[in-house]
């Protein structure tokens, strides 16, 4: 009797393993789909734009997006699934095709955003991110951005300039800093690396001496309301007799870096509890498993049956 029951525990135990295994992959599935890296702009297929009324369209490829075309355009691409900004990284080119005569300018900012109107997050102000003078709160908001812009002789500047901007106001954060060069009418390969306190900032066209510039933005997921938000970018063009610029972005790619990740956090919440196992019982639900899952044979299939998966997990 004795051997039977030690063999029977001993069922029991690889069965429970394999259910543990099960929900785990099934729950692990959810939870990357929300959390995918971004590779590219594959046609916008996944993403979301916006522009000013009557404007002429994005033009798009694969990997590319010529996001404005022209004087007084306004746009922001958002990808639909919210990402990780707890530590990230972010790469792409940024390229000014054709840019007005004097007074033209262009700009386009990478930002991380959890504003209200989600994927539909524009301002008709500072190249589609920035408050108006007597409208403070049209910006994208709460967010972070970094900025790159194109000015021909434009407010005093010409040449192409950087800066760090916080909640759609360009006038309390980092000022705008001049590159060493002018990286207009060339590839520039953009580098963006945060490690949830300093974002650094790297621009090279492959010719000169690689720009670098680093913008304390301190703890962006606590600023932002969550370590969640949307990933994308505002840009505009403006200059005299309609001129503006026309700006391309292209091989964009953003990867969550993250902080230390626990294991059997399934659910990402920072800690190892019954929460993350919950699939496990939706899979009871829909009608698999249901004479192996009793693992506590209480007559009952819920939490309580992977409860020692928890107590493998945290050593309690």
């Amino acid at each position: 009797m004795l051997v039977k029951q030690i063999l029977l525990q001993q069922v029991m135990k690889i069965k429970f393993v394999k259910l543990c295994v099960t929900a785990l992959v099934a729950a692990s599935f959810i939870i990357s789909d929300a959390r995918a890296d971004i590779d590219g702009f594959n046609f916008l297929v996944g993403w979301s734009q916006n522009r000013e009324a009557d404007g002429p369209p994005l033009s798009l490829g694969d990997d590319f997006v010529r996001i404005t075309s022209g004087g007084n355009q306004y746009r922001s691409l958002w990808f639909n699934a919210k990402q990780d900004i707890t530590q990230f990284s972010a790469t792409f080119r940024y390229r000014v095709e054709d840019i007005g005569g004097q007074g033209s300018e262009g700009g386009v900012f990478f930002v991380v955003q959890n504003d209200p109107r989600e994927t539909a997050a524009l301002s008709p102000f500072f190249f589609g991110y920035g408050n108006g003078l007597f409208e403070p709160s049209i910006g994208v908001q709460p967010s972070a951005a970094i900025t790159i812009e194109s000015r021909q002789f434009a407010l005093g500047k010409n040449g192409t300039f950087s800066g760090s901007y916080e909640n759609g106001d360009f006038t309390d954060v980092s000022p705008s800093i001049e590159p060493t060069t002018a990286f207009m009418f060339t590839d520039v390969l953009v580098s963006i690396t945060y490690d949830g306190n300093l974002m650094n900032v790297v621009m090279d066209d492959q010719v000169n001496e690689p720009y670098e510039i680093t913008f304390s933005l301190p703890e962006l997921d606590i600023s932002l309301g969550s370590p969640n938000t949307y990933v994308g970018f505002t840009a505009g063009a403006s200059g005299f007799f309609n001129s503006g610029a026309t700006q391309v972005i292209s091989n964009f790619q953003f990867v969550e870096l993250g902080s230390d990740v626990l294991l059997g956090d399934v659910n990402q919440d920072k800690s190892v509890d019954l929460l993350d196992v919950a699939p496990f019982v939706d899979l009871i639900n829909a009608g698999k498993f249901q004479e192996e899952a009793d693992i506590n044979q209480d007559g009952v299939v819920d939490l309580l049956d992977v409860a020692p998966f928890v107590a493998l997990l945290t050593g309690e």
